[in-house]
């Protein structure tokens, strides 16, 4: 597993402002491995395959989402492969953005009257943003926001800008990350690999007593200080420290 935020722990933390910061996960692991619980919610049973993240389905759906939640400005990326259907019928794998209000933004490869990569948001009601006619089944995903404004691309030799969302269905709210596939209709069976999952996102940064914090993105931890931390091996080398764990950054206080 590829796991970085090394942006974000080299701050000192009476700084604040917007950090860039950096999440990756390569998948690598042992054949049959789950996805890293530290980075991945899992439905279904996708699993590690050659250094990929398998999924397969047939009549359902399997998909993982990201244990990060990332705010304001971002670029994420995902390669997939190995697309395989048994039928051209009805299945989908897909990248989407949702927010925890249930709003969201996808890219699709999918066959829907045909193959397609396909757009989509919702803000409460589902809209189509784009299609387009495709025979690939290997390919990239790639979803951005700036401002407040998501673009989706797909990969053709270069990215090829694929869509914009018009009715702003995230905003700049917190959102995580979904790897999707699933098969309907008459059940194809239908298989996907993803790998070199990637995004580049704006951490904001509260200085000292400035703020309350985020905890849908940064777990509030209460340890006992002195003789009990020595026995629980914690051993903070300052009053205050960022440090990785996890997948989460830590900041230590006296209480």
């Amino acid at each position: 597993y590829n796991d970085e935020t090394s942006d974000v722990n080299d701050i000192e933390p009476e700084q604040s402002g917007d950090f860039p910061a950096t999440f990756s996960d390569d998948f690598t692991g042992a054949n049959g491995d789950p996805p890293d619980p530290a980075n991945w919610t899992k439905v279904g049973t996708p699993y590690i395959n050659n250094n990929k993240l398998r999924m397969d389905a047939a009549g359902n759906s399997e998909y993982v989402w990201s244990t990060l939640w990332a705010s304001g400005d971002l670029d994420v990326q995902v390669d997939f492969d190995g697309l395989v259907v048994g039928t051209f019928n009805a299945y989908s794998c897909e990248l989407r953005i949702g927010a925890a209000d249930g709003h969201w933004v996808i890219i699709r490869r999918l066959y829907d009257g045909g193959q397609k990569y396909k757009t989509m948001s919702n803000d409460g009601t589902t809209h189509t943003l784009a299609t387009t006619s495709t025979s690939d089944t290997s390919g990239k995903f790639r979803i951005t926001r700036q401002g407040g404004t998501v673009k989706t691309y797909y990969w053709n030799a270069g990215w090829v800008e694929h869509a914009t969302d018009t009715y702003y269905a995230t905003g700049s709210d917190p959102v995580r990350f979904l790897l999707y596939l699933a098969s309907w209709s008459s059940n194809p069976v239908v298989q996907v690999n993803f790998d070199n999952f990637n995004v580049d996102y704006v951490e904001t940064l509260l200085g000292e007593g400035t703020g309350t914090i985020d905890d849908c993105r940064w777990p509030v931890i209460v340890i006992p200080e002195g003789e009990a931390i020595g026995k629980i091996g914690i051993y903070p080398s300052s009053e205050y420290s960022i440090a990785p764990g996890g997948g989460y950054n830590c900041e230590w206080e006296d209480i």
